[in-house]
């Protein structure tokens, strides 16, 4: 039986200090538990962080329509999104993608505070994930792209960013032509509600690769969903950041100083 490619978002994840965490600890199931706990339970363990902000609901939704892979120190997380071009199917895959990225920030939060940092990459196009098969090129770069960073971070490729960046002039573009007034009220509040939680949860940040350089690229805000958490520990952000590294007896090489400060 063929499978057709799907269109829509993937993150890929790469959970950092993974190697020294098994070898230096006994139970090393702990760890892949507590990363199936959180996908497996995502609904639930968002409540307590999501509730307020109105995003809680779209994550129950868009639940539904994401999948995941855990292999060895990698996550791979999926959503499958609508290929029309009709605006309604624009401004419901905005909106999937939202609740997609608000349980990417949960995702961080809780596997940061458990002492799991990680980077990976998120980005859009074809791709085919069925059972424990998983196939497409938007994978492939999205962990080229990941494997260069020498910080703890999410990053976009730019077919993500041009995917959302055209919704938004097509949604506004199509809406500026609707003659009905109350329609193109409830459009325009459904867009401004989007960027405003898309500004809040990504930013343009220069981010450090393993070869030296740098590159600006549209960013997760990663202590942002994290400084609740900062301020209960009563630490500094160096302290802290390094505490969440070094935890479960993982080693701190020289390399991994590197990636500490980077993100700190």
């Amino acid at each position: 039986m063929k499978n057709n490619p799907q269109y829509g978002i993937i993150g890929f994840f790469d959970l950092l200090g993974y190697q020294s965490l098994l070898e230096n600890n006994d139970d090393q199931f702990d760890v892949t538990n507590e990363v199936l706990d959180v996908l497996s339970n995502i609904e639930s363990r968002s409540k307590d962080y999501l509730q307020k902000s109105g995003l809680y609901e779209g994550i129950i939704i868009a639940s539904k329509k994401w999948d995941y892979l855990i292999f060895s120190d990698t996550i791979l997380l999926s959503l499958t999104l609508n290929p029309k071009n009709d605006l309604q199917s624009k401004i419901v895959n905005l909106f999937y993608s939202l609740s997609f990225f608000a349980s990417i920030f949960v995702l961080s939060k809780l596997l940061f505070d458990f002492g799991l940092p990680f980077r990976g990459a998120l980005n859009y196009g074809k791709f085919i994930i069925n059972k424990n098969c998983f196939a497409g090129k938007i994978i492939v770069d999205s962990y080229k792209l990941s494997n260069k960073l020498d910080v703890a971070a999410i990053v976009c490729n730019n077919e993500f960013v041009n995917f959302i960046n055209s919704n938004i002039s097509d949604i506004q573009k199509e809406v500026e032509g609707y003659n009905n007034p109350n329609m193109k009220e409830d459009f325009d509040g459904a867009l401004e509600t989007f960027i405003k939680e898309y500004n809040d949860l990504f930013s343009d940040y220069l981010i450090p690769f393993n070869d030296g350089s740098t590159r600006k690229l549209k960013t997760f805000n990663l202590f942002e969903s994290l400084s609740e958490e900062i301020q209960k520990s009563k630490l500094n952000i160096s302290n802290y950041v390094y505490e969440k590294f070094s935890s479960h007896n993982k080693d701190i090489p020289l390399v991994v100083e590197t990636k500490i400060n980077n993100t700190i």
